[in-house]
C-alpha cells in the first residue's frame, strides 16, 4: 500500500535539485549555498534518491508534517485492527478499566 504521503513525497521531489554522491566533495559549497536561499537539494547515489539538505527553517515544518504522517498510519492501523476484531476477542472498556484499577 503506498501512502498518500508517499506520493506527495514523489511530487514534492520532482522540482528539487540533485546532486550525487561522486559530485557532493566538489559541490558542496554551491549545494549550501542552494539550501541556504531556500532551496532544497537531494543528495543521490547510483541514481536513487538518498537524503535531502533542507534549509534548517523548514525543520519544524517538515517534522510537524513527519508526526502527523506518522499518527494518521497509526489510526489506520488501529481501524483495520478493530475492523477484523471478531467480536468475542473485544474486552468491554468498563472492564478494562476495572482492571487497570481505574474504577
Amino acid at each position: 500500500m503506498t501512502s498518500a504521503f508517499a506520493t506527495d513525497i514523489e511530487e514534492i521531489k520532482k522540482g528539487m535539485n540533485r546532486l550525487s554522491t561522486e559530485q557532493f566533495p566538489n559541490s558542496f559549497e554551491e549545494a549550501l549555498k542552494q539550501v541556504v536561499s531556500g532551496k532544497p537539494v537531494i543528495i543521490t547515489r547510483n541514481g536513487k534518491d538518498l537524503a535531502a539538505l533542507i534549509p534548517i527553517g523548514d525543520l519544524p515544518f517538515w517534522k510537524r508534517i513527519l508526526e502527523e504522517e506518522e499518527d494518521r498510519i497509526d489510526v489506520e492501523e488501529a481501524e483495520r485492527r478493530v475492523s477484523e476484531a471478531k467480536e468475542e476477542d473485544l474486552i468491554p472498556l468498563q472492564e478494562v478499566r476495572k482492571k487497570a484499577g481505574l474504577i
